[in-house]
């Protein structure tokens, strides 16, 4: 399989070549609803790529109003076989459709149960990795973008797929509060699906606080022929939602060891209320007991593994915080006046942070995400002396304490970490200084105490 979504000549040469697709009236009708986005076509003659042969072809469609179909755009994923094709269809029309509320349906709401309240943001992130590869190079005038609101400018740090680190400057445009909750709906007129009108539903749904703005997610309506089916399957959701919502917040689930142990205490438990005599009620006691004691050492252990985990985490949090205040260090000053004391003028707090992310921004040689100023002489000589000035920026900074635990750095020699963090040589004995002396991490090889954080 292969992509290529900006290749004009390919996307010519598929133009200029025969396509088979079988689709029918049904399919088009599915196109048109905006149910399948990607379909599936053989290209003939085949295509020659890379030594390599491609007899298929997954590409964007629609369809207008008089079933007339479309190809949407140049992206195309070629395929070697039709299996491949298909499930390349499939995945991507799935991912659509999951990034896209299903269309309302006005109905009578029977009955609803909240599962959980929530809080979401939407963020513009200045990621910390590519800041060394920086190369200070902008664009033109007419390619810088028109300043936005913002309500706040702070840091996140998250847990990629392969389980490493990575870490930006967040600058936060919009915040809602939302509710998501479970509904039993008779439509007010049946709704369509597969071919049938279905009258009833049951349907997760969020909105807002408030109330407005309700939006079904793609895959989240249960349609039902009965007033009966619909309650019930309401029933079985609203039984489910306290492991839903422990899974939402990532509490803790029990292991299958624990459930199996509660199953045996269950069956003990039986065996004693059931005893006739004291001997034998003391003999299932006796085998209760035994669970419980391993249960209690077996916690006790994870519960000390997870204040040295604590411990890490609040030692590479606090590496973190000085690393952020390195790189952004007039935005950094600016948040700490405000948190000593807090302005009176939120408007003119919020321009004194645009101001200095802005000069941060030119001494790290990279886009700001704000552009337009009321000049004044004292900005622009900042911003010349942030010009001039060498980036902050360091490779195996970055990278040594957003990866201290995840990629095992505490547990190596600083000349080992100084070999693995930076593809440029690093100097062990210099690099180990910082490590110690600026974000206070300290290999565990060494035989030192872990650092405490403000120590």
């Amino acid at each position: 399989m292969n992509s290529d979504d900006k290749q004009p000549p390919l996307t010519d040469s598929i133009e200029r070549r025969g396509m088979k697709m079988n689709i029918g009236r049904e399919d088009l009708v599915k196109i048109r609803e905006g149910k399948v986005r990607q379909i599936v076509g053989e290209v003939i003659p085949p295509i020659q790529k890379d030594g390599n042969t491609f007899t298929f072809v997954v590409l964007p469609v629609k369809v207008d109003q008089n079933l007339k179909l479309q190809q949407m755009g140049r992206g195309i994923v070629l395929c070697q076989n039709e299996a491949q094709a298909r499930e390349t269809a499939k995945n991507l029309n799935d991912e659509i459709l999951r990034q896209q509320p299903e269309p309302a349906a006005p109905c009578d709401v029977l009955e609803s149960v909240e599962i959980i309240r929530g809080h979401e943001i939407v963020v513009d992130i200045i990621p910390l990795p590519s800041l060394p590869q920086a190369a200070g190079q902008s664009g033109s005038v007419e390619e810088i973008p028109p300043d936005r609101e913002f309500l706040d400018i702070g840091h996140a740090h998250w847990k990629q797929p392969d389980g490493t680190v990575n870490a930006g400057l967040t600058t936060i445009r919009e915040h809602t509060s939302f509710v998501e909750s479970y509904r039993l709906c008779k439509y007010h007129q049946p709704y369509p699906s597969d071919g049938k009108l279905w009258p009833y539903g049951v349907e997760r749904i969020r909105n807002a606080e408030n109330g407005t703005e309700i939006e079904v997610e793609y895959g989240n309506r249960w349609l039902f022929a009965t007033e009966i089916e619909a309650h019930q399957n309401f029933e079985e959701r609203k039984t489910g939602i306290h492991k839903e919502r422990e899974k939402l917040l990532n509490r803790p689930q029990k292991t299958q060891q624990e459930l199996l142990e509660d199953r045996q205490l269950e069956q003990i438990q039986a065996y004693i209320d059931r005893a006739g005599d004291q001997q034998t009620k003391a003999a299932h006691q006796r085998q209760k007991q035994v669970i419980l004691d391993a249960r209690r050492d077996r916690e006790n252990e994870l519960g000390q593994a997870r204040c040295v985990r604590e411990r890490s985490e609040a030692e590479t949090a606090h590496a973190r915080e000085i690393l952020f205040a390195e790189l952004f260090p007039d935005l950094h000053k600016v948040k700490a006046q405000r948190e000593r004391s807090p302005p009176a003028d939120l408007h003119q707090w919020k321009e004194k942070m645009r101001r200095a992310l802005k000069i941060d921004c030119r001494r790290l040689k990279i886009p700001s995400p704000f552009n337009e100023f009321i000049v004044t002489d004292e900005l622009v000589h900042r911003l010349n002396a942030a010009r001039k000035a060498k980036s902050p920026a360091r490779a195996e900074d970055i990278e040594v304490v957003l990866n201290w635990v995840a990629k095992g750095y505490a547990n190596m020699k600083q000349s080992e970490v100084a070999k693995r963090v930076s593809p440029q040589p690093v100097d062990p004995k210099n690099f180990g200084k910082r490590l110690t002396r600026k974000f206070r991490l300290r290999s565990k090889l060494k035989g030192r105490p872990e650092t405490q954080v403000g120590q």
